[in-house]
């Protein structure tokens, strides 16, 4: 059932950090889970409490603007110790254990490098949220193919993301990625818009089996950016469909789904959706799937 959401969520001060801060939070929470992986598998259990330590504390600043933005400026610093710890820690590994710590650094060091990145973003955008700006359409499609990359390696093997119907098998994701505009080397959008296009492609691979299939364009056309995100997931119910953008809201038939977030990701979207006027829709049915559209009018 498609439908368009219309009614207004109001966040307070502490719910507003906690969705803007979201999808940092995500990668976070991926680079603990890393980390316990590695003490669980190596059976050093106390070996990498300071990494964690230190982890917990970065996610623990995100919620104070001061300390939020010292972290920024000092990302540099923080991959650092937490590979300083990662060194000390596989110094202290009989042999047989350093293939699955290898194994788990690179998956790190690709966590690492997109945490960076998204900080990187974040730090660009200050004070030009609601500005409009030109994106190369190669760049960002080469930044939205390292996110399915990333996708992929955190899942130790689990699926594969691929884009060619030749390759697509009951242990994959089929991924139609598609980024156009009347120019055909730029995008115009606010910078923001690639958060949201991100989040919505996470949200559709985390409530869809390996062997589905993700459908993800960003259009602009002139008047309107067009962002579609649809995928052939477990649906959500009709009568929750309303309800799925409240803060922190997940539909019944998701609640047994494991995650790393919060059920930010549809607030996130929808609020920047209204911020810059646009319409926001909905349609999902129960077994087969679920496709968000948001339109926002083209800013002269």
């Amino acid at each position: 059932m498609k439908k368009e959401i219309l009614h207004p969520i109001v966040l307070d001060k502490t719910q507003q950090t906690i969705v803007d801060m979201h999808s940092l939070m995500n990668i976070i929470n991926i680079i603990v889970s890393e980390l316990y992986f590695l003490q669980i598998n190596t059976f050093f259990d106390n070996e990498l409490n300071e990494a964690l330590d230190l982890n917990q504390s970065f996610a623990k600043d995100m919620y104070s603007e001061k300390a939020r933005m010292k972290r920024f400026y000092l990302i540099d610093d923080f991959i650092s110790q937490n590979n300083l710890h990662l060194d000390k820690f596989a110094k202290q590994l009989p042999s047989d254990k350093l293939p699955i710590f290898e194994i788990a650094r690179d998956n790190l060091r690709s966590i690492f490098s997109i945490l960076k990145i998204r900080i990187t973003e974040i730090l660009n955008r200050i004070d030009s949220e609601e500005k409009w700006f030109e994106h190369g359409i190669a760049q960002l499609k080469r930044n939205f193919s390292d996110v399915f990359a990333a996708i992929e390696k955190n899942s130790k093997g689990r699926y594969k993301i691929v884009y060619s119907a030749d390759e697509h098998d009951e242990n994959s994701y089929l991924v139609d990625l598609k980024i156009q505009s009347s120019d055909e080397e730029i995008i115009l959008m606010p910078p923001i818009m690639q958060d949201v296009f991100r989040d919505l492609i996470a949200n559709a691979r985390k409530y869809t089996e390996p062997g589905g299939k993700i459908r993800a364009h960003l259009i602009n056309d002139g008047t309107n950016l067009t962002i579609e995100v649809e995928d052939s997931g477990i649906g959500i119910p009709e009568e929750e469909i309303d309800l799925v953008v409240d803060f922190g809201y997940r539909a019944d038939n998701v609640l047994h789904i494991q995650t790393k977030g919060g059920g930010f990701g549809l607030t996130k979207a929808y609020h920047l959706t209204k911020r810059h006027n646009g319409r926001f829709w909905i349609d999902s049915k129960i077994g087969h799937g679920t496709l968000i559209k948001i339109e926002i009018p083209v800013s002269d």
